[in-house]
């Protein structure tokens, strides 16, 4: 699993659909990349929104599954602190199995991009 980052877009940019055409782009390409660079695929994609400001529309419009909120901790200093502020948690699975897969099959299993693309289509 990953976390996806923040995309910004400049206001200046006004071609239509700009966000969904580059989240679609990069969550179509991160697992074969990761794959090549840290010699593992990622299954899941993770990412946050902070409930009292967003409500997640275009993170429901692009498939995310919403999967809750958090408890209202973040991390300062490689500490655990509770901070309040609760985030709602987003999930976009790369494969069909990713919920079977972390279960049945320990990442070190996959050391080629072959041995992952035999388990089924991304």
């Amino acid at each position: 699993m990953t976390n996806n980052q923040r995309l910004c877009v400049l206001p200046n940019e006004s071609r239509p659909n700009l966000t969904s055409a580059i989240r679609s782009r990069v969550l179509r390409m991160l697992s074969s990349d990761f794959l090549h660079v840290y010699g593992h695929p990622v299954l899941l994609v993770a990412t946050f929104t902070n409930s009292m400001r967003h409500v997640g529309t275009c993170y429901k419009a692009a498939n995310f599954l919403r999967a809750g909120e958090t408890l209202g901790y973040g991390r300062r200093n490689g500490a655990h602190v509770h901070h309040g502020q609760k985030k709602t948690c987003w999930l976009y699975p790369l494969h069909k199995d990713a919920a079977k897969i972390p279960a049945s099959v320990p990442s070190q299993s996959f050391t080629t991009k072959q041995e992952f693309s035999s388990f089924g289509p991304c």
